[in-house]
């Protein structure tokens, strides 16, 4: 880690800078705590934490045309001997 990376002053998150500096045992026993509180959650999918994308509708399938019509496109799937269904 790199000292000057949390003074107090211009932190992104002061608690823990002021942690980091005043109190490392504190800081590393938070770090640790929210490492297994992210790992515990990787795989939640409540609101706030997942991307959703609108279900696939005419626009979406103008847009997979245009692409699929593209040359280079045509030419990489082609190349890769991939089927798209349309």
């Amino acid at each position: 880690m790199i000292p000057g990376y949390y003074r107090k002053e211009d932190s992104y998150n002061p608690e823990a800078a002021r942690s980091y500096i005043y109190n490392l045992t504190e800081f590393i026993k938070e770090v640790n705590k929210c490492v297994k509180v992210s790992v515990m959650n990787k795989y939640e999918a409540d609101e706030s934490s997942c991307i959703k994308f609108s279900p696939f509708n005419t626009v979406h399938k103008k847009i997979l045309e245009n692409l699929l019509n593209r040359p280079e496109v045509i030419r990489m799937l082609k190349g890769r001997k991939m089927r798209v269904s349309r």
